[in-house]
């Protein structure tokens, strides 16, 4: 489970410009109540108030800068801009909300939740970002044959065809299922059921990619999905009728995107239904501290498999080194993908748990500390 918040210790680099720091060194303090100053808590809103931020630090870049967002559950289905955000002298930017059981985002998965270009000195925290319907489905096997595989979707839970994107339309069986089209990402893991929640009997266990699932003609809710088995794997699950199945689709934006800058934060901040978040473009220095990504509530009494189709955080990736990350007392649950990946990063991961990711923790080309960290259920690999 994470644990409390707690104040960064120095010197590492990326908390140079913490909070703590940053009241020593900066300059005026501007705090904007949005729902008060205006009118409503909405994207377009919030956006305005971030303009309005980037004006305040053309006028004074130490301006530390704070957006309160108050408790509640507000509907932002509009990307949130963080573009040229560049204080300095100890100026920054804080989004805060009242807490993350306080105050909820919904956003919408055809479109990035946060986006910034050259985004700097930027702090996230005090909320739960989420979506507006589930995004994942899972259910159970009736019969097994060679490359195929019917599946019960579980009650409540969506069907398999509204978790496409339009890369399938008009395509049937395994045609075009590969990533030169978009339609790539779906895949197949068995699950045990537990009175705590689904989880892998074993991480290293098989996975399937599908292809185009059929209705089963004569009953609703029952599916027929075309496995297009990994190169040299087998072609058949060893799998067992009443089996739990994790259905994956990767079909939405990121949670998240940022290309190029340097120290952002993200603090007591949890995710559902959607968790991908990518730093690109050299961004160095991310902070993550209490952040979760956690299953939703369970649907007609059953706990979901996954808690989102894809994966966590992501450091880098594109061949372009970063550096300076550190996460920390955090949690990461039944994450459709990597849960962490660090590609040519370096930085820290400690007092954190990761549990049932159907991906890894993922440490590419990486020099990542790892530190009184729980990983269960979940494979971690350094390549």
């Amino acid at each position: 489970m994470p644990q409390p918040w707690t104040i960064p210790r120095l010197p590492f680099l990326a908390l140079a410009a913490s909070l703590s720091a940053s009241a020593a060194l900066a300059g005026p303090a501007v705090t904007v109540d949005l729902a008060k100053a205006k009118g409503a808590v909405t994207s377009e809103t919030l956006n305005a108030a971030i303009a309005d931020a980037r004006q305040a630090f053309a006028t004074d870049p130490t301006t530390v800068y704070t957006i309160t967002i108050p408790a509640g559950t507000f509907q932002m289905p509009a990307t949130i801009s963080l573009d040229k955000i560049d204080p300095s002298g100890g100026g920054r930017l804080v989004i805060q909300g009242a807490g993350k059981d306080q105050t909820t985002i919904v956003q919408s998965g055809d479109t990035v939740g946060l986006q910034g270009r050259d985004t700097n000195h930027v702090t996230v925290q005090g909320m739960t970002f989420t979506l507006p319907g589930q995004s994942v489905t899972q259910g159970h096997v009736v019969s097994v044959a060679d490359k195929q595989v019917v599946i019960d979707i579980a009650q409540g839970f969506p069907q398999p065809d509204t978790l496409m994107d339009a890369a399938y339309k008009g395509v049937t069986g395994c045609q075009a299922v590969d990533k030169a089209t978009g339609a790539w990402g779906r895949f197949l893991k068995k699950m045990v059921d537990t009175p705590t929640g689904p989880q892998f009997a074993d991480p290293n266990q098989n996975y399937f990619m599908f292809c185009i699932p059929q209705p089963v003609d004569g009953h609703p809710g029952r599916w027929l999905f075309p496995l297009k088995p990994a190169k040299g794997g087998p072609s058949m699950p060893d799998w067992a009728p009443g089996d739990l199945i994790a259905i994956k689709s990767k079909f939405m934006a990121n949670t998240y995107h940022f290309c190029g800058g340097d120290d952002f934060e993200f603090k007591d901040v949890r995710w559902l239904q959607r968790s991908r978040g990518i730093w690109r473009c050299g961004f160095n220095d991310v902070h993550l501290d209490g952040v979760e990504v956690r299953r939703p509530a369970p649907i007609d009494g059953q706990i979901p498999a996954l808690s989102s189709p894809g994966g966590g955080p992501q450091f880098g990736e594109l061949g372009m080194p970063t550096k300076g990350h550190l996460v920390e007392n955090s949690y990461f649950e039944a994450t459709g993908d990597d849960a962490l990946a660090f590609f040519n990063a370096d930085g820290e991961v400690r007092n954190t748990t990761v549990t049932d990711a159907f991906g890894r923790v993922n440490l590419n080309q990486s020099d990542v500390k790892l530190t009184n960290n729980q990983f269960i259920r979940t494979r971690l690999v350094r390549q």
